[in-house]
C-alpha cells in the first residue's frame, strides 16, 4: 500500500512538472504622434478633453479581437494587454496630438482644473483587432465639440478607419490601431479647422 503511494505521488509530481510554460504576458502602447500638421488654433480658448467613454470590454485593458466570419462576437485576449485602458490612452494621445496642432492655445485633461471655453467628447465604438481574410485594424471614435459659454454643440462626428494587415500578429494590430487613431485624429482636426 506504501509503495502504490510513493508511486502515486512521484506520477504526480511528474506530470505536475510536464505542464507546458504558460505564455508570457504582452504590455502594448499606442504610438506618439508623428507628423502632425499645424491647424492654426481655430479654437480662441482652453480646450479640455476628458477621458473618453468607452462600453465593456472596450473599456478594460485586454487587447479585443473578432473574427471576420464571427464578427459579432467580440472576444478578449488572455496574455495580450494594453499598458492603460482605452479609454485612457486615446485621450492622452488626443490631448498630445491636439496640442502638437495647436487647435487651441491650451488643451488640458479635467485634472489640470484649468476652466474651459470648451470641451471635446470622445466615445470609443471599435478598438479591436479582426483576425481571419481580410485581417485588418478597425478603430471607430465619436466626437462632440462643444462651446462651455453657452454649450452649443459646434462639432458631431463619428469617424472610422480600417488598417489592412498583413498577418494576425497582436504587437502589428496594436501598432495599427495607433495608426488608425492618429489618421481619425487628423481628420477631426481638419474638420474643426473648417467650422
Amino acid at each position: 500500500m506504501n509503495r502504490s503511494l510513493a508511486i502515486g505521488l512521484t506520477l504526480a509530481v511528474l506530470t505536475g512538472c510536464a505542464q507546458p510554460k504558460l505564455p508570457q504576458e504582452s504590455f502594448y502602447r499606442l504610438s506618439d504622434s508623428t507628423s502632425v500638421p499645424p491647424a492654426g488654433a481655430p479654437l480662441d480658448g482652453t480646450l479640455v478633453v476628458p477621458r473618453f467613454l468607452s462600453d465593456g470590454l472596450l473599456s478594460e485593458r485586454p487587447v479585443v479581437y473578432t473574427l471576420t466570419n464571427s464578427p459579432q462576437k467580440l472576444q478578449q485576449y488572455n496574455y495580450h494587454f494594453w499598458i492603460e485602458s482605452p479609454s485612457r490612452m486615446i485621450q492622452e494621445l488626443t490631448v498630445d496630438y491636439l496640442r502638437t496642432a495647436n487647435l487651441a492655445p491650451r488643451v488640458v485633461t479635467p485634472e489640470f482644473r484649468t476652466p474651459g471655453d470648451y470641451e471635446l467628447t470622445g466615445k470609443i465604438k471599435r478598438f479591436e483587432q479582426v483576425r481571419g481574410r481580410p485581417a485588418r485594424a478597425v478603430v471607430t471614435l465619436e466626437f462632440g465639440l462643444y462651446r462651455v459659454r453657452d454649450g452649443r454643440l459646434l462639432y458631431l462626428e463619428t469617424h472610422e478607419k480600417s488598417i489592412p494587415l498583413d498577418d494576425e500578429d497582436v504587437g502589428r494590430a496594436t501598432a495599427a490601431l495607433g495608426v488608425a487613431v492618429q489618421q481619425i485624429l487628423a481628420g477631426l482636426v481638419e474638420d474643426i479647422s473648417a467650422l
